[in-house]
């Protein structure tokens, strides 16, 4: 139980996370958690139109892409090739 309140806490983090490939464009704001709900969403429409994908898996995977990110914070492409 303890487990999955630490990741429910964690997750929480991602919400005031800013995506960095908007700051470094000069144009935008999105929270790493406002990106991970529209890229879920994104894939719970695709499993309705495309129906012999594993709607389960595809959200599921939407969800958990970025949780790494509250511990290391979003990264944009140039910060990604120079790290």
């Amino acid at each position: 139980m303890k487990q999955i309140a630490n990741l429910l806490f964690e997750v929480r983090i991602l919400k005031d996370i800013a995506r960095s490939g908007y700051a470094f464009l000069g144009s935008g704001k999105e929270s790493v958690a406002e990106h991970s709900f529209m890229t879920a969403f994104i894939c719970f429409a695709m499993a309705r139109i495309e129906l012999d994908i594993n709607s389960e898996k595809l959200v599921t995977m939407a969800l958990v892409h970025d949780i790494a990110e509250a511990r290391t914070g979003d990264f944009n492409y140039v910060e990604k090739k120079y790290s």
